[in-house]
């Protein structure tokens, strides 16, 4: 359970460097903040932030947990809880004008996880059997 609790920091810890890297990244490519032009910002933004901090999880559930149904326990619980604080701070701003796409893109971001967790995993099976093959040749 230990190995799980790593993974969830793993991931939070990804997402923010990841959130605080992309809008600085943002802010120089485009020379605005990235508050000044929210759908362009917050389309690639976004689109970091849903990408790297799974695919990251993905690689430690890979190394650590070895299976793929441990990348889905440790990015299941990180995504429920952006998604909960995003519905909290939504309500807050905005007095509850969500559409539910966000829970859409949340669960992208565990197929990313699991997905990355087991490439690693057919490669490394490819990576055996060629050398099995070239042993046997």
């Amino acid at each position: 359970m230990n190995k799980i609790y790593n993974g969830w920091f793993v991931i939070t810890a990804t997402y923010f460097v990841v959130y605080f890297s992309a809008g600085q990244l943002f802010a120089s490519i485009a020379g605005l903040p990235s508050d000044r032009n929210t759908n362009i910002s917050g389309l690639f933004m976004g689109a970091c932030v849903i990408v790297f901090p799974y695919v990251r999880g993905g690689i430690y559930a890979n190394r650590i947990l070895k299976t793929s149904s441990g990348a889905f326990w440790v990015s299941f619980v990180p995504v429920v809880c952006e998604k909960i604080l995003l519905l909290l701070i939504g309500t807050l701003a905005v007095m509850g004008n969500g559409d539910g796409t966000s829970m859409i893109w949340g669960l992208l971001s565990i197929v990313i996880c699991m997905t990355v967790a087991k490439l690693k995993q057919i490669s490394q099976k490819l990576m055996e059997a060629r050398k099995r093959y070239e042993a046997y040749t």
